[in-house]
C-alpha cells in the first residue's frame, strides 16, 4: 500500500470513487477529498493550495489529501492537517479517511493510518489527535490498532452525536550524531602495554589509508562534528598525521589527540603538528616513576616522555 498525491494516472478511479460514495449515501466522509461539480483538474489545484496553506478558509488548516493506493487501485482517500485549530481539535482532530465500500472489511484502513503516521513521524509531530463517532466501532479498531488511547467520549452540538477523541504518541526516530568522535588513524605503538586491545586486533590492518581518513573526514564535516580526538595505538606514529590534523583544521573540525607523548621529543615534529592545526594533547603517563613505567608498557620511554611535557605545552603556547 502506498500514500499517492492526488494525480491525473487515477482520474478515472477517482471518479468511480466518488460515483461509489454517491451510491452509498456517504460521499459527506470524504471531506476535503471532494467538492459537488468540481472537475479533476480543479480539485488537484485545490489540494495542492491546501497543502501549501493557500486559499484556505479560515476555519481551514494547511492539510494533504493522499490516495490511498493499493496494488496500483485506488481504494480510498486520507486527509493529514499539518497542524490544529480550535475546530479540529475539538472535534475533528488530525486525521481523517474514507475507504471505499467496494474495498472495506480488508485490512486497508489500519494500513492507510499506519502509513499517515509516519508522515507526522517526518515531521516530528510527537501526539497524533484522531476522532471518531461512538457508534463507529470499525473506526475505533483502526485507531486502537495502531495504538490509539481513548482520552474521552463528548456529545457533539453540531451532530448531535457522541464523539470519541484518541491520542496516538509517536516515537520520533532522531538521527543523533556527536558533536565529538574519536578516530583511530593507526594501532601501531612504540609502547606494549599490557592492557592495550590493539594486540589483540592481529587481524586488522595496521594503519588506515589516507583516502580513507579523508573520507570519514567529509562524513563529519556533512554531519556537523566539532572536535576530532585522534587515538591509536599512538597516532604520532601515522606516516602522514600531520596531513589529517590539516585536512581536519581546514574543515573547522578542532582537533585533538591522546598520545603517550614520546614522539614530541622531536620539536621540529611537534611544531609541525600544531601548525597544522593540533590544539591540545592528553598524554597519558602510565606511570608514577620509571620502574613503573617499564613494567606497564615493556618500553624505556619514562625519560623521553616525561621530560618533553613542558616542551609540549611550550610548542602550543608558542605557535598557536
Amino acid at each position: 500500500m502506498k500514500l499517492i498525491l492526488p494525480n491525473y494516472k487515477y482520474q478515472k478511479q477517482y471518479e468511480e470513487l466518488i460515483s461509489s460514495a454517491l451510491k452509498n449515501k456517504d460521499i459527506s466522509e470524504m471531506g476535503n477529498a471532494y467538492r459537488e461539480n468540481e472537475s479533476f483538474h480543479h480539485l488537484l489545484k485545490r489540494l495542492k493550495d491546501r497543502r501549501n496553506g493557500k486559499n484556505i478558509s479560515n476555519r481551514d488548516v494547511p492539510a494533504t489529501v493522499y490516495f490511498i493506493v493499493e496494488q496500483d487501485r485506488l481504494v480510498g482517500t486520507i486527509d493529514l492537517r499539518h497542524t490544529l485549530n480550535e475546530d479540529y481539535y475539538s472535534r475533528l482532530g488530525h486525521i481523517a479517511y474514507y475507504i471505499k465500500a467496494e474495498e472495506r472489511n480488508k485490512g486497508y484502513a489500519t494500513k492507510a493510518l499506519s502509513l499517515a503516521l509516519k508522515k507526522y513521524q517526518k515531521h516530528k509531530v510527537h501526539n497524533i489527535l484522531i476522532t471518531c463517532l461512538k457508534d463507529n466501532v470499525a473506526s475505533r479498531k483502526v485507531i486502537e490498532n495502531n495504538g490509539g488511547v481513548l482520552e474521552k467520549e463528548f456529545n457533539d452540538k453540531i451532530t448531535g452525536k457522541i464523539i470519541q477523541r484518541f491520542w496516538i504518541k509517536i516515537i520520533l526516530e532522531e538521527k543523533i550524531v556527536p558533536k565529538t568522535i574519536w578516530l583511530t588513524t593507526n594501532r601501531t605503538c612504540n609502547n606494549k602495554c599490557d592492557w592495550c586491545y590493539v594486540n589483540s586486533l592481529k587481524s586488522c590492518p595496521k594503519n588506515m589509508s589516507l583516502s580513507e581518513i579523508y573520507n570519514s573526514i567529509d562524513y563529519m564535516k556533512k554531519n556537523n562534528i566539532k572536535k576530532v580526538i585522534l587515538i591509536g595505538g599512538e597516532p604520532t606514529l601515522y606516516p602522514e598525521i600531520d596531513k589529517v590534523i590539516k585536512k581536519l583544521s581546514i574543515n573547522n573540525i578542532k582537533v585533538s589527540m591522546a598520545t603517550n607523548g614520546r614522539k614530541f621529543s622531536d620539536f621540529n615534529f611537534s611544531k609541525k603538528l600544531v601548525e597544522n592545526g593540533l590544539t591540545s594533547c592528553n598524554i597519558s603517563i602510565k606511570g608514577a616513576d620509571e620502574e613503573e613505567y617499564i613494567k606497564n608498557t615493556h618500553s624505556k620511554g619514562f625519560k623521553e616522555m616525561y621530560s618533553k611535557i613542558r616542551l609540549i605545552k611550550n610548542i602550543f603556547w608558542r605557535f598557536k
